[in-house]
């Protein structure tokens, strides 16, 4: 029964995150995680009650005693203890729930892979066969696009735009391809007959179906993965004679890849005058050089600049697993106008080391570098080593190639990727050697009598089995431990069922939102939405969610009952903007702009709050207040300056009318603060006083010299009372300061004459 239903298992942690459907959710990771935990449960109750063909180690004993799966255990225990720093701890514990999840698949994947080498075959075989179908979807989408878009850049634009093949979008299809090469390099490289070939057809489809979608991080990607697979080839060459004779062949196929992809181009050509006339080598050097230059990526190097300095802040243990869309916000609120964040840092080495600490992240780096090591050392040491470098390959150029997208995207929060980790991680854990507890201290254990994966012992011939020992998963008396585990499974589903639950609502909000109208009633959002989680997968705090719909209703009062009473996100300032709106709604302007002024200090660049919060003051008659704002204003834009570079394409550059802006409400609060000889004045010029006019335009200028309308008026009552002198020094004063109008300079002329 092990030999079918383990097989069956693995390929089910392969394909179901690919195969479960979004279900109404705004983001279909949500039902994914879910669809994993359930599996997880299903799984691990089915080899807990098992009492006939019993993989032959323990899961969880097992799991302690591996190098690699100690560190990531350490790794996991650093993430919990994290919590105790996060901002959100409802966050925390929906991540720590996604983190768990896939612990406990590497958990299930390392015990049945333990048992018998002979699982891996199939699981890199449905994986590779994946891979193909990626592909050719990748291929038919591209034909098609070829020949509704005959020109060159529309049809490569729509390519970036609407090449998925079911994935969110191309970048992370590229993703699931690149991830997906380490099984059909495996297959090439140690099978042989169709299964040799199927591994190099995918490899082939793989590589040209990435060139042609131009992701540039997977383009940087494959050239990294060949170079590690020819190193590999050559020392194989040399470490491993009995293998020469592969190791040429695969020298030979790699040396033919560019030939291949060639051969593929000339067939797409074939179909497509598109394709025919473009030319692939200028495509993909293009796209290399836009690295650079392009405003993506400058962005993605800020978001990692801003994380260093959360690492800087909680060195020790970061700022809470889950947490850093939350925390990042007090720095990247300050240099940028809109709500557009990035919600994940484009680098999970760097994400998870501000979420856990320094320490963490080291801990996540040490499994890569683990899984790389124990490779090299059984490539190096041969079966003297006790272990093969056969099957810790996959692990290996697995990680190897998920670096890669973690270097560069999130596959922390993609289960699709996510899955493919815990292949490789389990891979590892199951391929490595185990430590016991000697005298305080950590030894290898000896080799077994029988080679487990040398040579002598084919692994699909053998009867013996690859691990010997007779203790059984669990034993009829069914230990604490593993029953204690249920638990903590059914809540992590529980608490990623919510998760759907929520994404499901924010599906329908961001639909009404972008129809422009909130017809749902709010009841139903106020008693759908959950305590996890209480940030929306774009950042937005569930309670301003809530908050919208009763506004909607005008139930005022209720919704700013609501968000005052949310501390979802410090830094977020949505939760305020709302409350200084309801409360406009309400003609309370003295709260409106105590609000409003809160939400410009988190985010000093939206300018619909800005507008507002200056408008209300100038409403007050308080233009020195207002002017202010827009001092402050232009000061956090100049300061952030070359963050805003990219923004200024799609907004234009609002600081000419802001300084326009603050110039006339300096000039109405230079005019208030001389109000007592402002009006007089004006009165007396209107009656044709100019003596009288004269006195008081003379008391404004000694107050405030720059109210440029009292140098004027006083010049033309000079011009009146014909005191020629004395207008022409107010005239020339006006023409220093560049304030001079055309009619003065007339009077100007004229009394020159």
């Amino acid at each position: 029964m092990g030999g079918v239903v383990n097989p069956l298992i693995l390929l089910g942690y392969g394909f179901i995150t690919v195969l479960t459907p979004r279900l109404n959710a705004i983001d279909s990771a949500g039902t994914k995680f879910l669809a994993l935990a359930i599996l997880n449960l299903v799984v691990y109750v089915f080899f807990l009650f098992r009492k006939k063909e019993q993989p032959p180690h323990k899961f969880i004993s097992a799991f302690f005693s591996n190098k690699i799966g100690f560190l990531y255990i350490l790794f996991l225990a650093v993430s919990l203890l994290s919590f105790f720093k996060a901002v959100n701890p409802a966050e925390s514990l929906l991540a720590f729930a996604k983190l768990f999840t896939v612990f406990t698949a590497v958990m299930i994947i390392a015990a049945i892979l333990r048992v018998s080498a002979k699982y891996l075959f199939p699981l890199a075989i449905g994986m590779s066969l994946l891979l193909l179908a990626d592909a050719a979807f990748v291929f038919y989408q591209i034909y098609t696009l070829a020949e509704k878009y005959p020109n060159f850049a529309e049809f490569f634009l729509a390519i970036s735009n609407e090449v998925k093949s079911g994935y969110s979008n191309k970048n992370i299809l590229a993703s699931a391809m690149f991830v997906k090469l380490p099984f059909a390099l495996w297959l090439w490289t140690f099978r042989k007959n169709l299964a040799k070939t199927i591994g190099m057809v995918a490899i082939f489809a793989g590589f040209l179906a990435i060139l042609l979608m131009s992701a540039r991080a997977f383009i940087v990607g494959v050239a990294l993965l060949t170079t590690a697979y020819l190193v590999f080839l050559i020392l194989r060459l040399f470490l491993d004679r009995k293998k020469i004779r592969s190791a040429l062949y695969s020298l030979v196929i790699v040396a033919l890849i560019p030939l291949l992809i060639y051969l593929g181009w000339l067939l797409l050509s074939h179909y497509s005058p598109t394709v025919r006339d473009f030319n692939l080598k200028d495509r993909i050097t293009a796209r290399l050089g836009t690295i650079k230059t392009d405003a993506s990526s400058g962005m993605r190097i800020k978001s990692w600049d801003r994380s260093a300095k959360l690492i800087k802040d909680e060195p020790l243990l970061g700022v809470g697993i889950g947490n850093w869309k939350i925390a990042v916000l007090k720095y990247e609120n300050l240099a940028t106008p809109d709500y557009q964040f990035y919600y994940y840092n484009h680098n999970d080495f760097i994400q998870t080391t501000s979420e856990t600490g320094i320490l963490g992240g080291m801990l996540f780096l040490s499994v890569f570098i683990g899984a790389g090591w124990f490779f090299l050392y059984a490539l190096f040491k041969g079966p003297a080593s006790g272990i093969s470098y056969e099957y810790l390959f996959l692990p290996a150029f697995g990680l190897l190639c998920y670096s890669v997208d973690a270097f560069f995207n999130f596959p922390y929060d993609r289960p699709e990727i996510q899955s493919l980790w815990a292949i490789f991680l389990g891979a590892a854990v199951a391929y490595t050697p185990e430590w016991k507890v000697r005298r305080g201290s950590f030894v290898p254990r000896p080799a077994s009598r029988v080679p487990i994966f040398t040579s002598r012992v084919p692994i699909f011939t053998s009867r013996v089995p690859i691990f010997t020992s007779r203790v059984p998963i669990f034993t009829s008396r069914v230990p604490l431990l593993p029953i204690l585990l249920i638990p903590v499974l059914l809540t992590s589903i529980y608490l990623l069922y919510l998760n759907y639950r929520s994404l499901r609502l924010q599906s329908l909000f961001k639909y009404e939102l972008w129809q422009g109208e909130l017809r749902a009633p709010s009841s139903f959002f106020i008693s759908g939405f959950s305590a996890i989680p209480t940030v929306s997968v774009d950042g937005e705090p569930i309670a301003v969610i809530k908050a919208r719909y009763l506004i909607s209703e005008s139930k005022l009062t209720a919704a700013i009952e609501l968000l005052k009473s949310d501390r979802a996100s410090p830094w977020e300032s949505r939760r305020e903007y709302f409350i200084s709106l309801t409360y406009e709604k309400l003609s309370n302007t003295d709260s409106a702009i105590v609000y409003a002024l809160q939400a410009f200090r988190l985010k000093p660049l939206f300018q619909p709050n800005l507008d507002k919060l200056i408008g209300m003051l100038e409403d007050r008659e308080d233009y020195e207040a207002a002017a202010g704002i827009i001092g402050e204003y232009l000061a956090c834009y100049e300061a952030m300056g070359p963050s805003l570079e990219s923004y200024l394409g799609i907004y234009g550059d609002p600081r000419p009318t802001y300084v326009a802006r603050q110039a006339d409400l300096q000039r109405k609060a230079a005019i208030r603060r001389v109000e007592a000889f402002y009006i007089p004045a004006q009165y007396a010029y209107n009656l044709k006083n100019y003596t009288a006019a004269v006195v008081d335009y003379t008391k404004i200028i000694e107050k405030e010299p720059g109210i440029t309308e009292a140098w004027e008026k006083r010049a033309w009552c000079y011009y009146y009372l014909n005191e020629p002198g004395k207008c022409l020094a107010d005239i020339d004063t006006l023409a220093a300061r560049g304030m001079l109008s055309k009619e003065l300079e007339e009077v100007k002329n004229k009394v020159k004459r």
